[in-house]
Parts: C-alpha cells; sequence; structure tokens
C-alpha cells in the first residue's frame, strides 16, 4: 500500500447506519491460527505471537477488507483468493483492530475514507439491474404524463385525496415509483395542491382557490423542468410557485429532465454528499443551487463517467450514507406505574418516535403504554421495534454495506 494510503491511518467509515473507525493495514494482513477475523494491528489483543503469524501478500491497493465488508459472500470471496487461517478456515469477518464502532463525534474528527477508494471497491454491476429497473419505472411515468401534455394537464390528474389511487400523478411520483428514490412521509403539502380528507383543498394561500393554485403550479413545474434541461437547475429556487415542492419537483426533474439532477431529493442528502464531496468551506446556497453543485462535484470525482443518474445516487449512499437517527426506549419506573401494572403481566414503556409502535400517537410524542413482554425476555418488544425501522428505501441494500441512503 503507497504512503499515500498510509498516512494518515484512520479513517471514518458509515456501516449499517453508524459511525465507524477504519485502520489502515500498512500493506500487511495478519492471519490469526484459529479465528475467522482479518487484522490489521499487530499489537492486537485478541492476538498471541503475532510477530510468527502469516500475512497476506496479495493487497497491493490496500482495499482487501473493504472489499471483504462489502461481499456478498464474505467466506465465498476469501476462500475463492486464498485469505484463510492456519486451519485452512476462510477468514470472513474484520477483527475491531480494522473497523469498530465509534461515537459520531469521534468520527468527526477523522478524515472520511475517500470517494476515489469507494470507486475502486464498489461493485457496479451488483446494482446496474436496479438502476435499469428505476429508469424503465420513469419511462412509464413519462408514458402516462407526457411532458407535452402537461400544459394542459388538469387538476383531476395530478392532485392527492380525490378518489382515484393510483392514477394522480402526485400519487405516482410519490407512492408508485420507489425504484426512482423515496419522497413518502412528511407532510402532502410538498405537492403544492392537493385535497384533504374532509372535502377541502390546501394550496398556498396566496392563491384563492384550487384552480388558481393549480394553474400556477402547473406552469412551475413546466418551467422548472426547461430550466433543467438548459442546464439551469438554479434558477428553479427562484420560481415562487414551486420552490417549496423541493423532493417532488427534484424527483419530476429526474423524470423529464433526466441527468440535471442526481436522485438525491431531499436537501439534507445534498447537503451532506457536498459537504463531503467539495474541497474546502462549502458556500451558502439555495436547495436546487446546492443539487447542481452536487452533480458537478460527483463528476469531478473521477467516479467512471457513463454511469447514470441512478447508478451513481446509488454508489453515493453505498459509499457515505447518512448516519441512522437514534432511537430510543425507556423503561418507565416510576412507583406509581408499576405495582398496577405488574399485577396484570405488563411493563411501562416510554418511545420516543420508534416505528413499530402500533399507538398512532406513540410517534408524535412520548407515550406510556401497556406492553406484554415475551416469556423469558422482558424486555424485547422494543428491540424488535427498532430492528424493524427501515432506512430510506434507496438506501435498504446500502445499510448493511459501507459507506445509500
Amino acid at each position: 500500500m503507497g504512503e499515500e494510503r498510509s498516512k494518515p491511518r484512520k479513517y471514518a467509515l458509515t456501516v449499517g447506519g453508524r459511525p465507524h473507525e477504519v485502520t489502515l493495514s500498512g500493506g500487511r494482513i495478519l492471519l490469526p491460527v484459529h479465528g475467522r477475523k482479518i487484522h490489521h494491528d499487530p499489537a492486537c489483543g485478541h492476538l498471541t505471537d503475532s510477530a510468527e503469524l502469516k500475512t497476506f501478500p496479495d493487497d497491493p491497493e490496500g482495499l482487501l477488507w473493504w472489499r471483504l465488508l462489502d461481499a456478498v459472500d464474505p467466506a465465498a470471496f476469501a476462500r475463492g483468493i486464498g485469505l484463510v487461517n492456519s486451519q485452512n478456515q476462510p477468514l470472513d469477518g474484520l477483527c475491531s483492530c480494522v473497523l469498530r464502532p465509534v461515537s459520531a463525534a469521534r468520527a468527526a474528527l477523522l478524515p472520511y475514507c475517500p470517494v476515489e477508494w469507494a470507486a475502486e471497491v464498489f461493485d457496479a454491476e451488483r446494482h446496474r439491474a436496479a438502476a435499469e429497473a428505476a429508469e424503465r419505472e420513469a419511462e412509464l411515468i413519462r408514458g402516462r404524463f407526457p411532458f407535452a401534455d402537461w400544459e394542459q394537464l388538469p387538476l383531476e390528474r395530478y392532485a392527492l385525496g380525490q378518489g382515484t389511487g393510483s392514477d394522480a400523478y402526485s400519487y405516482v411520483i410519490e407512492y408508485g415509483s420507489a425504484r426512482l428514490g423515496s419522497i413518502t412521509g412528511g407532510s402532502a403539502m410538498k405537492h403544492l395542491v392537493y385535497r384533504r380528507t374532509d372535502g377541502s383543498w390546501w394550496h398556498d394561500s396566496r392563491y384563492k382557490d384550487a384552480g388558481e393554485a393549480w394553474t400556477a403550479v402547473r406552469a412551475g413545474i413546466v418551467e422548472a423542468v426547461r430550466a433543467a434541461r438548459d442546464g439551469r437547475v438554479g434558477d428553479i429556487d427562484s420560481m415562487a410557485a414551486v420552490r417549496a415542492g423541493n423532493t417532488v419537483v427534484a424527483k419530476t426533474l429526474h423524470v423529464y429532465a433526466n441527468g440535471s439532477v442526481l436522485p438525491l431529493y431531499a436537501d439534507n442528502l445534498a447537503r451532506h454528499f457536498v459537504a463531503l464531496l467539495a474541497d474546502g468551506p462549502v458556500p451558502q446556497m439555495r436547495p436546487f443551487e446546492r443539487k447542481a453543485h452536487l452533480k458537478e462535484l460527483f463528476e469531478r470525482t473521477g467516479v467512471p463517467s457513463g454511469w447514470s443518474p441512478d447508478l451513481a445516487a446509488r454508489f453515493l449512499l453505498w459509499w457515505a450514507p447518512p448516519l441512522s437517527a437514534p432511537r430510543t426506549v425507556r423503561i418507565d419506573t416510576a412507583s406509581e406505574v408499576w405495582p398496577d401494572w405488574l399485577a396484570h403481566g405488563h411493563i411501562a414503556v416510554a418511545t420516543d418516535g420508534v416505528r413499530g409502535v402500533r399507538d398512532p400517537a406513540a410517534r408524535r410524542g412520548r407515550r406510556r403504554r401497556r406492553v406484554r413482554p415475551a416469556r423469558r425476555r422482558a424486555v424485547t418488544a422494543p428491540a424488535r421495534a427498532l430492528r424493524r425501522a427501515d432506512p430510506h428505501p434507496l438506501q435498504r441494500g446500502a445499510a448493511r454495506r459501507p459507506g445509500p441512503r
């Protein structure tokens, strides 16, 4: 491994939504006698007689640890390259002297694993089918809602809440096109005009009624797509009718102006990747300026230029997904609660927005509810709820890989 990779030796990497610290090998991978993990540090407390251990000779890039971590079948990968211990068993894991979980504060002090290294490890072919499926999904949307028809598109074909179900564009773009990346969740206000459950219409208060609002929003969407096709994505921030619909408009651009932005629609994702890819301080930018800047930064990385926007987004989310938001489960020990609940075989649990808790009110704040513990494992229900919490749909595969997302 070259001098550039040996200094510094420690880097940050996000794995499974959590921050980790990577210690590079310096060109020397230690093979244990009995264990099933590779080692980088001769002083590792999990090793004995490290000076006498065999080393793996074939790691010129210094990235074998990452390839092993990313392998679909780590044991098969290890055996295929002869990465075995003294008992001829494949080494299919990483010791903590290679990769260990750390706090977000510790990870922030370390340089992040460079995108150029990630490009060497990323298996594009494994993700290509999903990227191509996304492109076909965009084609289906263009077939159902041709851009040439948008200037006369009726509100009934656009808005949620009219009983038309999956026929409305807003439904298709939010719920019916997951392969293109998710914009689900949050408020329906991101669609800029929609019908409420009580039959009334929601739209910006500057418009007198839904018809006037839709006329402005529709014209704004058409103008935004044309601007993106002309390479003027940043101009969309000045289009008053649509600038509040950040994610819906961004996904619409991906459908009708493919290549103008990367399919990472939420502004916090754009901020995240701009900060990682930028060389130096990041200037103040508005959301669509930031999306355009992210595309420019990515194109400068040297990552293969033939990748589609969908494949590029999958790569970024694989390399450096945002950290998962912490979710907490607390056992309420209030003395007035326990006697009655224990008498009925329950425990008192307080949650902070843990998905999987059935009471909808629990997601809006801290609520007490009765949870019957599983037999012999008194506090397993919250743990199951935590495990069920999904990452962003585009990140589901990336969340189990180094660095979706």
